[in-house]
């Protein structure tokens, strides 16, 4: 896959390229998963092309606001997963502190 690296381009709304299949990213919240048993609801899935992330200017209010609204809940996804990661990292840190103090003392 190509990106252009042009800092000066500019799009119109009938030149922005649509995003080929194998450029978008899928984003699942595991944390909005059901529980196994229980598959009543699907978590949300947030599709964003890399070309919407590395695009140029878009003249289209409206596509300009959905990618943006788009943007916004990709950054709330990776922050949950970043807090998330840190709780596990810090249940990590405590479980290794505990069976070190049960193994030397």
């Amino acid at each position: 896959m190509k990106l252009n690296q042009s800092s000066n381009q500019t799009y119109t709304p009938q030149s922005i390229p649509r995003p080929l299949q194998s450029d978008l990213v899928k984003l699942v919240d595991v944390e909005a998963l059901p529980p196994p048993l229980q598959q009543s609801c699907s978590p949300e899935v947030i599709h964003i092309s890399l070309t919407e992330i590395t695009g140029g200017y878009v003249y289209d209010p409206v596509k300009s606001q959905q990618i943006s609204q788009r943007l916004m809940r990709v950054m709330n996804y990776i922050d949950k997963c970043n807090e998330k990661h840190n709780q596990l990292m810090t249940q990590v840190t405590d479980v290794r502190l505990y069976y070190q103090r049960i193994m030397y003392s």
